[in-house]
């Protein structure tokens, strides 16, 4: 799960220090940009001064309690990780802290990428505050700060739904324009709908939109161009009136439903149990947190699980599964998908399947896309270490 604590997409609300850090680019490049949905990232430019900070406050604070890490993004133009161990103060050339006595050594990765901050016992937070610790001019990408907590195989699920559906929100914002609504009052349990009707059927999934407002209603039996209303949206009834409203189909993406709440069409995200991948050192100790008071936490190498997902898409009409297919292909073609703030790799596994209803069975059309994922799953809590101390005497050496 996760909660998103700034997406970095707009530098409304910062605030600098003098000399200066300033907002120097809002960057559009994909390769510079955390997440699913976002599309921006943004970039400061710090002038060259030991100390200089941009900031941006949160009244009230943002409560992290029930998460456990801060996930984001960065990349520095000049300092890129490279050859860096990160064991002592002088390797950070930033610090960023997030309220009183919640401050961290900031590590640069070799290129854009994530990094982690155990939260510990940080209940929420104040600010976001990251200070230049060299007197080097520098450029530094910032993309989607989150708070989360890892709760798998939901996270993956949910990661899955978020980018099909901005994948089909882009074409279709409101949904697959099939009809209108002459006029409907608040508490009718039926519709009557005009227009083409072909894709409309009992279980579809529809929005209704006017000048005034919009709901989802979720269709049941219908008689020519009037269709019932099932009980799981709104308890079956209109809570607004409508008068010349537009119907849109929509193309929900779900997972972990059965029969009682089927949804036509759909996209159906499946393959909740993995498989553990022998490979990688699980002995291994990973640092992640570096505390500006000198102390450290790290933890073992996480076990990596292969999840392979199946995306079934299903409808009455083979028109209308070829429709929502592209919005599949589209997703896979990717190749890559963000969960809690960390990008994974997709990779299709075979040919999709294809099934035509078999009568008196069925009457819907389907088609499985079979993809794979690696996930690290976390098996060890984190160890804080305690400070190094400097030890004074005199030794003597006996030849």
């Amino acid at each position: 799960m996760l909660k998103q604590i700034e997406p970095f997409t707009s530098f409304t609300g910062f605030t600098y220090s003098s000399p200066t850090v300033s907002a120097h680019l809002i960057n559009e490049y994909a390769d510079y940009v955390s997440g699913n949905t976002l599309t921006q990232s943004l970039i400061f430019k710090f002038d060259g001064a030991s100390g200089q900070y941009f900031e941006k406050t949160f009244s009230p604070a943002i409560d992290v309690s029930d998460y456990s890490e801060i996930v984001m993004s960065i990349h520095s133009r000049n300092y890129n990780g490279a050859g860096i161990s990160y064991k002592k103060p002088a390797d950070f050339k930033y610090k960023i802290d997030f309220g009183t006595g919640k401050e961290f050594y900031l590590p640069i990765p070799m290129s854009f990428s994530d990094i982690t901050i155990a939260l510990g016992s940080i209940t929420s937070i104040e600010r976001i505050r990251v200070t230049a610790l060299s007197n080097d001019r520098d450029y530094v990408f910032f993309s989607n700060m989150l708070a989360i907590k890892d709760e798998l195989p939901l996270d993956l699920f949910t990661a899955i739904q978020e980018r099909l559906e901005k994948e089909i929100a882009d074409v279709y914002p409101d949904g697959y324009s099939v009809g209108t609504i002459a006029s409907a009052s608040t508490g009718d349990d039926s519709i009557d709908i005009d227009g083409n009707r072909y894709f409309l059927g009992k279980y579809s999934l529809i929005k209704i939109k006017d000048g005034s407002g919009s709901e989802y209603v979720h269709l049941g039996e219908n008689d020519e161009y009037s269709y019932k209303m099932l009980p799981t949206v709104n308890n079956g009834v209109l809570v607004n009136n409508y008068t010349s409203a537009t119907v849109y189909l929509q193309f929900p993406v779900v997972y972990g439903t059965f029969q009682d709440d089927i949804i036509l069409p759909s996209i159906s995200v499946w393959g909740f149990a993995p498989e553990p991948v022998l490979r990688g050192s699980k002995l291994q100790v990973i640092p992640d947190t570096y505390k500006t008071d000198g102390s450290l936490t790290e933890r073992r190498d996480a076990q990596i699980q292969l999840y392979r997902i199946f995306l079934a898409v299903e409808s009455r009409q083979n028109q209308l599964n070829g429709i929502i297919c592209q919005f599949v292909r589209n997703f896979i073609a990717r190749e890559e998908l963000y969960m809690n703030g960390r990008k994974y790799e997709i990779k299709s596994e075979a040919p999709p399947i294809e099934t035509e209803p078999v009568e008196p069975i069925n009457d819907t059309y389907k088609h499985v896309y079979e993809m794979v994922v690696e996930v690290k799953e976390e098996i060890g809590a984190r160890v804080t270490l305690p400070n190094t101390t400097t030890i004074t005497g005199t030794v003597n050496i006996q030849e």
